[in-house]
């Protein structure tokens, strides 16, 4: 099987992380999660 990995950095101030979040998992995350035949849509987050 072949798999397609893809990578987006997204970048905020702290104060913004949760918004954020919350914006690109109710967008992109959950467009990603209904296309047919993918496997996950995950977000890794690190705030510094």
């Amino acid at each position: 099987m072949k798999k397609i990995t893809r990578i987006w950095h997204g970048k905020t101030k702290a104060e913004h992380a949760q918004e954020y979040l919350k914006y690109v998992e109710e967008t992109g995350i959950a467009e990603y999660k209904n296309v047919k035949g993918n496997l996950s849509a995950k977000v890794l987050r690190r705030l510094d």
